[in-house]
């Protein structure tokens, strides 16, 4: 009998290790996860009808849309971002540089900016500072500054990415453009 319970426990305790979950792999995970610099990236609409348009940053209008805000790189190739309004829809537009002129190659359609909202670029973010990071930021009072959504723009894959709002500091950025 002592023999058969030996075994049974044995088994038991294979079978119960073999199930359980590794915990360093999941704390790996979940620091992976709430990682601050992770991005995500972000599927552009390609079939906006601002798809595609070649404009100068000069432009004032583009297909009824107005320009409210816009940040380049000056070269061929380059990228860049813009944000177009008409009415109250407003487009997040990737854009791409050259000769002169700017092409947007993808959009994303974003919540109309308020009031005591902006869109400021050049804000200090967490992580890695090889990006063009821009954010769309909420003047709490003055002085401060909430982060309400971050972006970068990604050179190497030519992508947008959305990384964690809660790793950018806007408050200099938003007072130096007021300047």
């Amino acid at each position: 009998m002592k023999y058969i319970i030996r075994h049974i426990t044995l088994i038991l305790f294979i079978l119960t290790y073999s199930c359980s979950e590794d915990k360093t792999e999941k704390k790996y995970n979940k620091t992976e996860i709430n990682n601050p610099c992770k991005s995500s990236k972000i599927a552009l609409d390609t079939n906006n009808e601002l798809q595609g348009q070649i404009f100068n940053v000069e432009i004032e209008n583009l297909m009824e849309y107005k320009i409210y805000s816009i940040h380049t790189s000056v070269g061929q190739g380059e990228l860049g971002y813009a944000v177009f309004y008409k009415n109250k829809t407003y487009v997040l537009c990737l854009i791409e540089g050259f000769e002169n002129k700017h092409k947007i190659i993808g959009t994303l359609k974003i919540p109309p900016i308020k009031k005591n909202e902006d869109i400021v670029f050049g804000c200090q973010a967490n992580c890695d500072s090889n990006f063009m990071d821009f954010s769309l930021v909420r003047e709490i009072k003055k002085g401060e500054i909430k982060t309400l959504k971050a972006w970068r723009i990604n050179d190497r894959k030519r992508q947008l990415e959305e990384i964690s709002s809660l790793q950018v500091n806007c408050n200099e950025a938003f007072y130096r453009d007021l300047d």
